[in-house]
Order: structure tokens, then C-alpha cells, then sequence
């Protein structure tokens, strides 16, 4: 770099010479090759909330570069732009008119070791989906809608099992993820040992356990952390070295690239197109704009230059000098210019111990850099304290804590006050330890701790401290809420029973109360209970709150103070969810199988002679008669045996006589053979909301006569077939339904008594998880009558072989089956209600 330097200054004196102007021409040589730049310090000029035809949303604008940071926060629920290096113009203000979606707009400066920066708070009325997008020219705007709630009422992102698939030249692992991006991944390496550490902001990991140890020549060990909404992904490294890697969002999935497999083939060139500077809480970040992703990016120190080379790439830019020690970072000046087949971006970093970070994220190119202890803090890890007393050496053997106090007191010649629980000795040798690491290591082995105000230093225990903290919350807490107004607000409810949510708001307000201190302060209205044994104030405290319910309106009427208004708005508005609907097809189809058979037989005949020889009898007769009974043989003959099949059967008939009349045969032969088949479908459908019965009933009621002494009267019986079914819907969208199914019909065998006719019951219950829209067959109502019946003349029809000319045989099988088709579906339902804002 200092040959293209000293070249830019040969050919700017050689130009110089030859008009006769150094100094003007000089600069207008240095404009054509390498452009200088001063970075400003950029300004939040304007704060204002609109609305267009897509979603209301916050427009915020600024002049210079900034880097913006959003995210959402808790207790209460609010949406948070940071804008590091930032400063906020006297014409911006706090937007305090209340919306549906918000409540205030209130931008803040807050001053830092790093310098100042701007946080806008955006204060929620319920829970929203937020998403940015830029302005031209500078600045945000923060885009707002209706939270739809996961099925499982778990609205973060969440991350399922990864793969890891390794290549000649590189590693690959991609993570399935689904749900909502809130923010881009931060990605970053740390050393001692090698890893690559990738934070997701409010997502939660699926997987099944949290230590992976995997087989591949880069990847040693994957481990998973959730911290709060935080997850994290910590990739160690086989190798104790540097890799390239790349980190991209890629549809549902997240893929993470390790080695030259990370980056552009080398027939691809890349170009630099822009180079920008930002101070992002007190990080000197580099951001580098490609026209693709994908290349070959080294970094590594020299000195004080700390130097990234981007291979097979061009520059799309003039080569650039950019001073940017007014953002008293660790980076003072930044030159960017094209060497050889490569971009080189040099920057000269003031401080030897400073660390760097290098990521990309598709086509840029991040590049961090900081102090250790900035870099501990983005680890998650403690930092490392800085001494600064000066050294003293100790050699004691069981010295009284408060003698070792009283040496280090007089020698830093600072007042250390220690309670009276602190007792104990302590045996220690150091030799030239400052003396507030010395005091540090006396506290941490008797597990005491210090509170430094001026030049006083209170020494406790632990215990003792946290308990003085949460009473000093509590009394502050408790200050807060006597000194704020009750308000009173009308919510109103959409889906359930306002009476129904009262009762469950009640119930917590009382639990609530049990659990407080004693203590209980009363003024102007307001209510605060302390927390007792010195544990810190409950921040979900509803005792002040006074419901009531407006049956007229369905709506909910609150008195209590604005924060927990806030905090019942926002729990009403859970509770107030959609029932899931469930349309409940059934097919009932009930199949009869009939066979009858019947052979009978019909003889008769008749006899008669006259006797003349003696005169009684004179004459004789011999016919089968009708009926049981007669007193007359005359009328013709009739049947000795009448046991024919049933009406509408084929018979065949055979009659015999003598020649002079006196006697004479009929014989008839019958037989009957039916069968019947029949379907009965019926298509029955019923919705209903979940975990509350449908019932589905069909039948006849049959009609029976009863006599008591108001009289004859007509009543009925019901012979019906009944459906009850409960729905649940799980969050998977599946359905879960508790079925009973009961049938009743009419005993026909068995005749109506003074009772009523005898029912035939037949129930079948069962429980099933179906999903949404398939069906699922019931079955198992099965009957089948067989009879065989025979008719005859007693002990005539038990002959042998002759015994058929005196009986009558029905044989019936009888065969029904009942089969019911359940199909639920889940009604879908309109997510998005607005709620008005109602207060009084």
C-alpha cells in the first residue's frame, strides 16, 4: 500500500510542476485516484406514525449512515429501535396520542462509554408482529400488525433438528426453522478454543437435546443454549484455526457454511460496490456491499493495520480513505483499493489487544472490531475485571477477616465498613496483587460481597445484598404505584363471554393476593402490597384491579392503575382467542341382509259307503274337516292336513278319486323362498365449537297405549339411533373426539305391556384422533338372527319317512350391520379484531 501511495505523490508533483500550482493541482490529482472522506456523525431528524393502504407503521428518518437495531421487550411489551452513534434533533418529539396499536412513541439519547446513541420505545397496547423496512434517503419505517398466534400459543421462531453434510472443500449445516424472523442472525467467532457462535433472537430450539457430537474434519462439536428468547448455536471447530464460513437465510431454512465451500468458485469475480463505516454500541463495524455472495475473504493483523483481502474480486469504486477517528472507536482511518486479482480494505487500529469479527450475510461482508471486553460481553461471558490498585503483598495464616479488611483499608486509604455477619479467617499469600484484586479474592473465598459508595465500601454477604436490593425495589415499586392514577378503561370482548373472563380475572386477582406480603398500603384508591421475606415486587400485581361486567355490550369494565390496564388488555386479549369451530360430517349407512325358506303341505280327502245290511250305521263317512271343531260333517270335505308355506307360495297340487265317487284324495305341496336386501344411508351434519357436544339424532317414536284411572292415554317410545360427539382441536391441527353411539329399536318378539314396548339397546363409546379432514370408520354394531321353525301333527309328523306328510319346516337368517363414517373438519375463522381503544 505505501508503493501506490508514494506513486499518487510522484505523479501529483510531476503535475504540479508542469501548471506551476502544487497545491490545487495536487488536489484535484488526489480527487481522480482516491477519494477522502469524513465521516459526520448522523442525526434523527424527524419521528412520526402513519398510516397507507398496506398497515399502519412508525416512520423515523434520519441523515448519514446508521446501523438500526429492533427488537421487542417484556414488562412491559414494547418494540425497541436502537441506533447506535446516533444523536436526536431538538425538533423531534414523543408521539403521546394514543392509538389502537400504541400507546406512546418515545425516543430517548443515551449516553455510553462507546458515546451516545438514540432508542426509540414503541409502547404496545397488545401483542403485535412488527417488521422494518428502509426509507429512501434515510431512515426506517417499523411496520405493524395483528399477532397470530402459533398453534401451540408459541409465537417464536422455532428450530428443528439440523444436518450437516461435509464436501471435499467444505461443511455445510442447515437448520429447518419456521415461524416469523424478528431479526437477522448475529453471527460471530471466538477463539481459544476455535468456534463459531450464531444468536437467534426470539426463537426456541426442537431439537432433542442440547450437545451434538458429530463426525466431520471441520466440526467437532455443536452445541445448543436458550437463554430467555434468545437461542444460540455455538459450532466448535475441529481445527484451532480460522475458517471462512458464511452464514444465509435460505427460505425455511438456516445454512451455515464452513471452509472454501463458503465461498464463490474461482471463476467467479466479485465486486466491491460500497464500503460503509458505522459505530454500533461502541464496535467499529465495516460493512462491505458485493454484487453477490459468496467470495473468498481473509482477514488478519499486521501491526496496527488490520488487513481483509477479498480474492478474485474487482473494485466497483474509486479507491477510498475514510477518517473515522471522531467515532473514538478502536479503528481511526479505513483505505480500500484493488491489489493485484484482490480488494484490500486496511484499518489502522489503534489498540494492539483489540479483536475482530469477520461474517457475511449473502452479498455483504461484515467486519467488527473491538476491545476484549466488548468481545466478552457479545461471548455472553462475564467481563474481566480491571485492576488498578496498587500492589501489596500478604502472608498470613488464619487471619481474621476483619484484620485483613482493616490492612486493606489503611493501605488504599478507603473506609470498608463490615456487618456483623461477616466472620471467619483466612489463610493467603500474595505477593505484588493490587489491592482491590486482593480484596476480591478475600470477598470470593468467604462468598462476601462489597458495595462501594464514594470512598466507603460496605462488605456483606450475598444474601444479605440481594435482600437489601429487593427491599430497595420494593419500596420503590410501592412509591410508583400509590403515587399513580386509577383510570378506567371498557375493553370489549369479541369471542367469549365477558361474564365467563371476569370469573377467570377474579380468580387470579385472588390467588394473586394470597401469595402477597402483609404489608398492604392504601391511598387515593390505589393498592400496593409489598413482597414479603425481601423478595422482589411481583410485576404482574392485580390486587388494586376492580372488574366489572356490561352484559349489554359484552365487555369488560376495569378500574385499576395504567400499567396493569396494559398488562389485562394484553391477557384479555389472549384469553379473548377463536374457538376453533368443528363441522362434523356423518354417513350412516345401515345394511340388512333376509333369506327365509319355508316347505309345507296340504292333504285331505274323504270316504263314504252305505250299509245295507244292518240299519245302524247305515251309512259311514270319512273327511277332513276346517277348523278345530264341527258338529256337522256335511259342507264337503275338508284338509286332514293344513301346514302350508306362508301366502305368495308356489305350491303343486294332486288330487285322486275312485271311480264311483267314494273315495277321493288331495294332496298339496308348497314351498316358499325369499331374500331382501337393503341400504339405508342417511347424511346428517352438525357444527359445533370445541370441547362442547353435538348430538345427531335419528329414529321413530313408537306409539303405546297405557291405562291408568285418568284413562287410556297414548305415549311413545323412542327407537332412535344417536350420535354425541366432542370435539378437541390439538395445536398439530388435528382433531380429538370423544364418540358415543347408541341405538334403540323395538323388541318385536316380546309384545307391549302396560309399560310400554321393550327397547333393544346397544351403545358403542370410544375416543379418536383424526386429522382435519380425513374420516374414520365406526364400526362393530353387528347382528345376525338365524331360526329354523317346524310345524306338525303330533307324533304323525316323527315317523320315519311318512313323517313329512305331517309337518311344515321355515328356516330364517336374518343379517344387519350398522357402519357410521365421521368426517370433522375445522371451520376456519377470521383472526384479525381490532380493538378500540375505550379508556375513560
Amino acid at each position: 500500500m505505501s508503493r501506490i501511495f508514494e506513486w499518487f505523490k510522484l505523479r501529483t508533483m510531476t503535475v504540479a510542476l508542469l501548471v506551476g500550482s502544487t497545491a490545487l493541482l495536487g488536489s484535484c490529482a488526489t480527487t481522480q485516484q482516491e477519494e477522502e472522506t469524513v465521516v459526520s456523525v448522523p442525526e434523527v431528524t424527524n419521528l412520526a406514525f402513519m398510516e397507507d393502504g398496506v398497515s399502519p407503521y412508525v416512520r423515523i428518518d434520519w441523515h448519514g449512515d446508521l446501523t438500526f437495531q429492533a427488537f421487542e421487550m417484556n414488562q412491559p411489551r414494547r418494540i425497541v429501535i436502537n441506533l447506535p452513534g446516533a444523536r436526536l434533533s431538538e425538533n423531534v418529539n414523543a408521539l403521546s396520542q394514543p392509538t389502537t396499536w400504541l400507546s406512546s412513541v418515545v425516543p430517548q439519547v443515551r449516553k455510553e462509554l462507546s458515546g451516545s446513541s438514540v432508542r426509540i420505545e414503541l409502547a404496545l397496547v397488545g401483542p403485535v408482529d412488527f417488521s422494518t423496512e428502509p426509507v429512501p434517503g434515510g431512515g426506517l419505517k417499523v411496520r405493524l400488525q395483528t399477532r397470530v398466534m402459533g398453534a401451540n400459543g408459541d409465537d417464536r421462531l422455532q428450530v428443528g433438528e439440523f444436518r450437516l453434510r461435509d464436501v471435499v472443500d467444505g461443511t455445510e449445516i442447515v437448520l429447518p426453522v419456521s415461524g416469523q424472523w424478528r431479526s437477522d442472525p448475529k453471527v460471530f467467532q471466538l477463539k481459544g478454543p476455535q468456534r463459531l457462535v450464531i444468536d437467534l433472537d426470539h426463537a426456541v430450539s426442537r431439537m432433542q437435546g442440547n450437545r451434538f457430537v458429530v463426525e466431520s474434519p471441520r466440526v467437532k462439536t455443536i452445541q445448543i443454549g436458550q437463554y430467555d428468547d434468545r437461542l444460540r448455536i455455538v459450532v466448535s471447530l475441529a481445527e484451532d484455526r480460522e475458517l471462512p464460513f458464511q452464514v444465509q437465510k435460505e427460505g425455511n431454512n438456516l445454512k451455515i457454511r464452513l471452509g472454501l465451500g463458503a465461498t464463490a468458485s474461482s471463476g467467479e469475480v466479485v465486486s466491491v460496490e460500497d464500503v460503509k463505516f458505522k459505530k454500533v454500541d461502541g464496535i467499529a463495524q465495516i460493512e462491505i456491499s458485493l454484487n453477490k455472495a459468496g467470495p473468498t475473504v481473509e482477514a488478519k493483523r499486521d501491526g496496527e493495520n488490520l488487513i481483509l483481502n477479498i480474492s478474485n474480486s474487482r473494485l466497483g469504486m474509486r479507491p477510498k480513505r475514510m477518517t473515522v477517528a471522531d467515532f473514538e472507536t478502536e479503528v481511526s482511518t479505513l483505505d480500500v483499493y484493488q491489489s493485484g486479482e484482490s480488494v484490500q480494505l486496511v484499518a489502522q487500529v489503534s489498540n494492539r489487544n483489540a479483536q475482530h469479527q469477520l461474517f457475511t450475510q449473502g452479498r455483504k461482508i461484515l467486519l467488527r472490531v473491538m476491545t476484549p471486553q466488548k468481545a466478552r460481553e457479545l461471548a455472553g461471558l462475564p467481563p474481566t475485571p480491571e485492576y488498578v490498585g496498587e500492589p501489596l503483598s500478604l502472608n498470613f495464616n488464619d487471619l481474621e477477616i476483619h484484620e485483613a479488611l482493616k490492612i486493606i483499608a489503611e493501605y488504599s486509604g478507603l473506609n470498608i465498613i463490615a456487618s456483623d455477619e461477616v466472620t471467619g479467617s483466612v489463610t493467603l499469600k500474595l505477593d505484588q496483587v493490587p489491592w482491590d484484586q486482593a480484596l476480591d479474592l478475600i470477598l470470593s473465598a468467604k462468598d462476601l460481597v462489597k458495595e462501594r459508595i464514594g470512598n466507603v465500601i460496605h462488605v456483606m454477604r450475598a444474601a444479605d445484598l440481594q435482600k437489601r436490593k429487593a427491599t430497595q425495589a420494593q419500596a420503590e415499586t410501592t412509591l410508583d404505584a400509590l403515587y399513580q392514577p386509577m383510570v378506567i378503561e371498557v375493553v370489549p370482548v369479541f369471542r367469549a363471554k365477558a361474564s365467563d373472563l371476569k370469573d377467570v380475572l377474579d380468580s387470579l386477582i385472588q390467588a394473586g393476593a394470597k401469595t402477597k406480603g402483609k404489608t398492604t398500603v392504601q391511598a387515593g384508591g390505589a393498592t400496593a402490597t409489598g413482597a414479603a421475606d425481601g423478595q422482589p415486587q411481583d410485576e404482574t400485581n392485580f390486587e388494586s384491579a376492580v372488574i366489572s361486567v356490561d352484559a349489554r355490550t359484552n365487555a369488560l369494565i376495569i378500574r385499576d392503575q395504567p400499567r396493569n390496564i396494559a398488562k389485562l388488555r394484553e391477557l384479555i386479549s389472549k384469553l379473548d382467542s377463536p374457538t376453533p369451530q368443528v363441522l362434523i360430517e356423518a354417513r350412516i349407512v345401515e345394511a340388512r341382509n333376509n333369506f327365509n325358506q319355508q316347505l309345507g303341505i296340504a292333504w285331505g280327502g274323504q270316504f263314504s259307503r252305505q250299509n245295507s245290511v244292518f240299519n245302524f250305521p247305515a251309512s259311514v263317512g270319512i273327511q277332513g274337516i276346517n277348523g278345530t271343531s264341527s258338529s256337522s260333517l256335511s259342507g264337503g270335505g275338508g284338509l286332514l292336513v293344513n301346514l302350508p308355506a306362508s301366502s305368495g307360495s308356489s305350491a303343486l297340487g294332486i288330487s285322486l278319486a275312485s271311480l264311483d265317487g267314494k273315495i277321493s284324495l288331495d294332496l298339496e305341496l308348497s314351498a316358499m323362498e325369499s331374500a331382501n336386501q337393503a341400504k339405508i344411508v342417511s347424511s346428517p351434519r352438525v357444527i359445533t365449537t370445541q370441547n362442547v357436544e353435538a348430538t345427531i339424532t335419528q329414529g321413530q317414536q313408537v306409539p303405546y297405549q297405557t291405562t291408568s284411572a285418568a284413562g287410556t292415554q297414548t305415549q311413545f317410545a323412542d327407537a332412535t339411533l344417536t350420535l354425541k360427539a366432542t370435539p378437541t382441536v390439538t395445536p398439530d391441527h388435528q382433531i380429538s373426539l370423544d364418540l358415543s353411539i347408541t341405538k334403540n329399536s323395538v323388541d318385536t318378539a316380546t309384545a307391549a305391556g302396560a309399560a310400554g314396548p321393550s327397547i333393544n339397546t346397544k351403545t358403542l363409546t370410544t375416543h379418536v384422533l383424526v386429522k382435519n379432514g380425513d374420516t374414520v370408520v365406526l364400526g362393530g354394531i353387528f347382528e345376525q338372527n338365524k331360526s329354523e321353525q317346524t310345524e306338525g301333527v303330533p307324533l304323525l309328523s316323527r315317523l320315519p319317512f311318512f313323517g313329512w306328510l305331517f309337518k311344515r319346516n321355515t328356516d330364517a337368517d336374518i343379517k344387519s350391520e350398522l357402519l357410521i363414517f365421521i368426517t370433522p373438519k375445522i371451520v376456519n375463522i377470521p383472526q384479525k379484531v381490532e380493538r378500540a381503544d375505550t379508556s375513560l
